[in-house]
C-alpha cells in the first residue's frame, strides 16, 4: 500500500476534516464492498470474519435497545397527555 496526502495545511481543523471524510468514505466503499459480494467473509481469516459479526450483532442490539426506549418515550408522553386532559 503506498502513503496518500490528504491533505496539507497548517490547521489542525482542517486537517481532521480531511481525515475524517477519508476514513468515512474508506469504511462507506468498504461497506459496500460487503453487501455486494456477501460471501466475502467467508474468504478473510476466522478472526476478521468473527469481529465483524460481533460488530453487526452489537449494532442490531443497538437499534433494538433504541427502538425500544423510543417506544417507552413515546408511551409515557402519551400517557402524560392524555393525564393532562
Amino acid at each position: 500500500m503506498r502513503r496518500r496526502v490528504l491533505a496539507q495545511s497548517r490547521d489542525i481543523p482542517d486537517l481532521v476534516k480531511a481525515v475524517t471524510t477519508y476514513v468515512a468514505r474508506r469504511l462507506v466503499e468498504r461497506q459496500h464492498a460487503l453487501e455486494a459480494d456477501p460471501i466475502l467473509l467467508s474468504r478473510v481469516s476466522s478472526k476478521v470474519a468473527q469481529h465483524y459479526r460481533r460488530r453487526r450483532r452489537w449494532r442490531m442490539l443497538a437499534a433494538v435497545a433504541v427502538g425500544f426506549i423510543a417506544g417507552a418515550v413515546t408511551l409515557f408522553v402519551v400517557a402524560l397527555l392524555l393525564a393532562a386532559r
